[in-house]
């Protein structure tokens, strides 16, 4: 069988060496895993977690790549699943991922609206034109009733200036009028080392983020790129209201 092009690479990023802890966790509970991990060149510094479908579990990889097998190790999905749940054709990866939302939106930054009506979380980059527009928008998006919960997500990735500048926002003592600062033009003279931004990003490549401004609302269903305040509150709402 011919290995997928993203499979050779993540081999290339690993050598035959000692397995650390988590791994040898992973190939106590899941023996056969390990044997397939190792023939790719996974062997350390790796984690397994049950998934709710298909009876699958997720590996991640030292580097975050993310792989989707059996626990016997016999097969892989590349990619995203989806499935029929609850009546409805759903994404069942990116469900999954949603999970870990309630930890990750506790270092939003959020512009609430007065009179909430719906709440989306919005993958940003304060190097992002169209991230700029969303941000000159947010009044009136509040005044639409929508509260708007900023998450980090550096298109650069995490060793990039970019993503240590927002770590420096998302961690200020008030995110909100640091990000406004940005935002106008004041960037932080302070790099920091990405702690908050990592967990952004991580969970935004589990999504599926590939851009900015990448929004996602509460019931999983996602609007890649820009609307306009009426536009959007037509999106959100209508997708709420079918989210049964």
């Amino acid at each position: 069988m011919k290995l997928s092009k993203t499979f050779l690479a993540i081999a290339t990023l690993f050598t035959a060496t000692t397995a650390m802890a988590s791994a040898e966790t992973s190939a106590t509970q899941y023996p056969e895993l390990a044997k397939s991990l190792a023939v790719i060149g996974i062997t350390e510094g790796y984690k397994v977690e049950p998934l709710d479908y298909l009876n699958l579990v997720k590996v991640t990889t030292k580097d975050g790549k993310k792989l989707q097998l059996t626990p016997d190790g016999k097969y892989a999905i590349e990619g995203t699943v989806y499935g029929f749940q609850d009546g409805a054709f759903s994404n069942l990866t990116q469900k999954s991922a949603l999970k870990g939302l309630a930890e990750i939106e506790k270092t939003a930054i959020v512009f609430k609206a007065a009179e909430e009506k719906h709440v989306i979380y919005a993958f940003v980059d304060i190097t992002c034109s169209y991230c700029k527009k969303l941000f000159k928008d947010m009044s009136k998006y509040n005044e639409k009733g929508i509260t708007v919960k900023l998450l980090a997500f550096p298109r650069e990735g995490l060793d990039s200036n970019t993503a240590m500048r927002m770590e420096s926002i998302f961690s200020a003592e008030n995110p909100v009028q640091a990000y406004t600062d940005a935002e106008n033009g004041k960037m932080p003279e302070n790099l920091k080392e990405p702690n908050i931004v990592k967990q952004h990003y991580k969970f935004g490549d589990d999504l599926g983020v590939t851009g900015t401004p990448f929004i996602v609302l509460q019931n999983g269903e996602t609007i890649p790129g820009y609307l306009p305040p009426d536009k959007l509150f037509e999106a959100v709402d209508g997708f709420m209201r079918n989210k049964k």
